[in-house]
């Protein structure tokens, strides 16, 4: 079918009265100055395409019974009448006069999101920008990016807990010669006890055997000064050398405890429990660091996957112009931000965004187009002659550049201008 709007007739419609326009050419630029009715010509179009969403609660003009646009696309007469009552009324109609019953549906597929205006798609912030980008290209990520930014969050997580494993085994240094297990202190403090003990009852055998020293001298000095007592002290002499040979024998076998070593391990055990259990927290953080480096591992690759999956999905979609393309944070132009392009490589993409989503009825609305100039007009009449398009701009002034001037709601006349020159590609 055409893919152009043929000629457009309106009555009655917000500021105009009766206007019939047959646009030629691939660019309509319609000028005039404020509030004669530019803007309603542009509406007129979007009202008998996109209905409802579109039409206000007041389409017709006031003073009027009933208001009426008629485009002829061609293919399909489209028809839209209006009551002053706010009632709407619509009718499709192809050349052989078939009416089409359900007219507004068929619109919707043949006009999709009418109207784009480009300056408006330009005007949107990065992820507006994304979304329309994405949508066109029939791109949803949503699913995935939620799953990539769960994994993307628990690989933060996880690399920060590494980071504080690695900061505590810092704090843990290694220590080869360290002993594997701990000195029990219970242990040794028993041994010390015991060994006590024992020196205490060597000691008491000692100072018997000193005691018995002093008892020997005693009877020697009784035997020496008592010569009368000489037998019974002889006899008493002779037990207690006895018993001096046997407490001798007794003295000199005795096995003395070693306290002072027991002491200096005693001393020594609390350092190197400390060096033990530094060790065998090493060992635990380093097992704890080992599991999570794992894990980042295994989510990075989770994630590399998605993009990858999602980079794939990117590459089988024709884009609407060569050099676009996006990432997570939005539309790129030759691998920079869109928002960072020259204002005429912005118009450029958002003028074949538009195209594209229209690719059965190339028709775009400009509302601010007195915010282009020449170069910018002419690069817009290019791209529209290449897509075989048609763009509707409204601008104020009745400058060279516009096809037609409205003035108090009439086509007050065309202007004989050619239509800009096309731009050379930047």
């Amino acid at each position: 079918m055409n893919n152009k709007i043929v000629r457009l007739r309106a009555e009655n419609i917000k500021r105009l009265s009766a206007v019939e326009i047959t646009p030629e050419g691939n660019v309509v630029v319609i000028g005039g100055q404020n509030a004669q009715g530019k803007s309603s010509v542009l509406d007129s179009i979007m009202y008998a395409l996109a209905g409802a969403r579109s039409i206000p609660s007041r389409p017709v003009r006031d003073g009027a019974d009933k208001g009426i646009i008629s485009l002829d696309l061609g293919d399909i007469t489209v028809t839209r009448s209006f009551t002053a009552a706010g009632n709407s009324y619509i009718q499709v109609e192809n050349a052989d006069g078939y009416t089409a019953k359900s007219p507004q549906q068929l619109l919707d597929k043949l006009t999709g999101a009418l109207c784009f205006d480009p300056l408006e798609f330009s005007r949107k912030d990065k992820k507006a920008q994304l979304a329309v980008l994405k949508e066109l290209l029939g791109l949803d990520f949503t699913e995935e990016d939620k799953k990539r930014k769960e994994l993307y969050d628990a690989r933060t997580l996880t690399n920060k807990q590494i980071a504080q494993l690695k900061t505590k085994l810092a704090d843990h240094a290694e220590d080869p010669g360290a002993p594997t297990e701990r000195v029990s202190v219970k242990s040794l403090l028993e041994d010390l006890e015991a060994a006590r003990g024992i020196n205490r009852d060597n000691e008491g055998k000692r100072a018997l055997l000193n005691a018995l020293q002093i008892r020997i001298k005693e009877k020697e000095q009784g035997v020496l000064n008592l010569q009368w007592q000489i037998e019974a002290l002889q006899r008493d002499l002779e037990q207690l050398y006895r018993q001096r040979h046997e407490q001798d024998v007794i003295i000199n076998g005795l096995t003395w405890a070693d306290e002072k070593g027991i002491q200096h391990n005693i001393a020594q055990a609390e350092e190197i429990n400390n060096r033990v259990d530094a060790q065998r927290q090493r060992g635990l953080i380093l097992d704890d660091l080992k599991e999570l480096e794992a894990s980042a591992v295994v989510l990075t690759e989770k994630i590399t996957k998605i993009d990858r999956d999602k980079a794939e999905a990117v590459a089988s979609k024709p884009f609407p112009m060569e050099g676009l393309s996006f990432n997570e944070e939005g539309v790129l132009y030759q691998g920079i931000p869109l928002d960072q392009a020259s204002s005429a490589e912005q118009l450029r993409v958002s003028v074949a965004m538009g195209f594209a989503l229209h690719p059965q009825l190339k028709v775009l609305l400009i509302r601010d187009g007195s915010l282009l100039d020449n170069d910018n007009l002419a690069l817009i009449a290019d791209m529209a002659a290449k897509e075989d398009g048609q763009i509707w701009i409204e601008r104020v002034g009745e400058g060279q550049e516009c096809q037609v001037i409205i003035e108090d709601g009439h086509v007050k006349g065309k202007v004989s201008a050619e239509e800009p020159e096309p731009a050379e590609a930047a």
